[in-house]
């Protein structure tokens, strides 16, 4: 889907923030808190990697290794879902 400037324009203002914090990489994520110096902790609570969020989005490892990649994702977009309605 190609994004363009009418669709920007529609959009809700919160849509528009997550989708420029998104691109560059400014959500509220582990990482990027302890990078702020606002959190000493920068780990995955489930697996101890860097919270990253390409971590978050793509790169769980153990969903992965347990074959879980589709769980996982369905599981990202609908926290996504609920927080976008």
């Amino acid at each position: 889907m190609k994004l363009t400037w009418t669709d920007l324009w529609w959009l809700e203002s919160f849509r528009i923030s997550f989708l420029l914090q998104t691109v560059y990489n400014t959500l509220t994520t582990p990482t990027n808190l302890h990078r702020k110096g606002l959190s000493e902790d920068q780990q995955c609570r489930l697996c101890g990697e860097r919270s990253t969020l390409a971590h978050i989005l793509a790169e769980y490892r153990v969903a992965l290794s347990q074959g879980r990649y589709k769980w996982h994702h369905n599981r990202v977009l609908t926290t996504l879902a609920h927080t976008w309605e």
